[in-house]
Parts: structure tokens; sequence; C-alpha cells
């Protein structure tokens, strides 16, 4: 049976000799469970981390899990779990307040937001960003998955929701599973349909950023709504050069 408290030094040395950025997941899941209360044995730790990392894989369904779902594993236990728990709470509270932080005055800045949330995905999903008049992100919610909404009830029900949202303007995306950012005849008549909805809603719609892997077009950028005049719109910068996976084609 191997001491817990050597493995803390050793994995203490490794830390300070080769940076975190050199643990791979598995060994991530060993540290974490190595710091649980109550866990002694050395090698029953690293037979469960391995059967972690084999149930949830990288640490986005961590981030996820419920206690039951880490109490399914073989050989967690309460602690265990409770642990794993909370430092997911703290990563996920932290990006959730690193989010609302997050200033969206441009379409680079908004495209490179949404590409980080969009990309990778199966099937296509909208979303929309609530954002108060300093353009800061209060919050972040898909609002459609599969096929884009295009009617008015649905803009309706949407701007109703955002009202609750206590937003200033919105910022509109969604992702193309083609692979190809440019947005479609479609795209454009739901543009058209949300921004008249959130117009009477007193929501103005600042841009529709269409991602596609690491690329992602802008309507604003494109002139989309070069003939709106809202206030907040002055904020919302349409110019600058192309950088990373911007793309500016024609709408």
């Amino acid at each position: 049976m191997g001491e817990l408290s050597e493995e803390r030094a050793e994995l203490a040395k490794r830390a300070q000799r080769l940076g975190l950025s050199r643990f791979r997941d598995e060994e991530i899941y060993e540290a974490l469970l190595t710091y649980c209360p109550g866990r002694r044995d050395a090698e029953e730790t690293r037979r469960l981390a391995r059967r972690l990392y084999i149930h949830l894989g990288g640490f986005e369904k961590l981030t996820a899990a419920t206690m039951v779902e880490l109490k399914s594993v073989k050989g967690m236990t309460d602690a265990s779990a409770l642990f794993l728990c909370l430092v997911a709470r703290i990563c996920r509270r932290g990006g959730e307040e690193r989010e609302r932080a997050r200033r969206l005055t441009d379409p680079r800045a908004a495209g490179r937001f949404f590409a980080a949330k969009l990309r990778g995905l199966s099937r296509e999903v909208t979303v929309v960003a609530c954002l108060s008049r300093e353009l800061r992100v209060v919050r972040c919610d898909a609002v459609a998955s599969g096929d884009v909404f295009a009617t008015e009830a649905d803009a309706y029900d949407v701007a109703g929701r955002l009202i609750q949202a206590d937003a200033a303007a919105v910022i509109l995306a969604h992702n193309h599973v083609t692979g190809d950012p440019q947005p479609s005849r479609e795209d454009l008549m739901v543009t058209e349909t949300m921004a008249r909805s959130f117009q009477r809603a007193n929501l103005i719609l600042l841009d529709h950023i269409i991602v596609a892997g690491d690329s992602y077009v802008s309507l604003a950028a494109n002139g989309f709504f070069r003939d709106a005049e809202e206030p907040l719109r002055a904020l919302y910068g349409a110019s600058g050069g192309e950088e990373g996976g911007e793309r500016h084609g024609g709408v």
C-alpha cells in the first residue's frame, strides 16, 4: 500500500519542475483525488483516477457532473465525490464571472466569443448574448436547437426572455455545421425578423454572428445594419481588419 503523503510530495515536485501544463488529463484527475479527504491508498487512487478518466474523458463533463454520477464510478467515496463537485463548481462559477465581465465592443470580440461557444457542435444551435449599456455580457443562453427559428412567435418569445434579463442590447449567433460561415438567405430573413421584434421590445440587435469551425462572419461588419442609428450601435465598432478566423464576405 503506497502512502498518499509521499504521492503528494512527488506531485508537488513535478508541478514545480515541469509546470501543470505538462500534466495529462488523467494525471490531473489523479492529483485531485490524491488530495481528497479520507483517501490513503496511492495505488487505489490511481485506479480510481483511471476509471474516472474513462468515464468522463476531459474536464467539460466534470464541470456538469452530479454527486450521483460521480458516485457511480467504482471506488468513489462520498467525500471524494463532494470534493470533485466543489472543484467543478468553482471552475464553472469562475467561467461565468469572466463571461459576465467580458465586453463585446466590436464584431471581432463578438466573433471570438461565439466561436469559442459554438465550434465543434454537430447540430445548429442559436444563442443570444444579453448586453448591458456598457456592452458587457449579462448572460448568454441557447434559445434554439436544430433549424434556426424564423417566425414572429419565436422572436417574441425570445424578446420576452431578454427583457426579463434586463438587457439593453443583444447579439444573435448560430453555427453552420456545413463548415461555411457565409449567411444564407434564411439567415438574413431571421435577422430582419429578430431585429423588428427586438425593436418593439426596446432592445437593440447589434449583430448576428455566424460561426463555422474557427471562422465566423459578422453581419454588422458587412453593413447589414448600416441604416440603423441607435445610440448603443455607435459603441459597437463595425470597422477593423481581418484577424484570426474572421471572414468578411459580402451578404
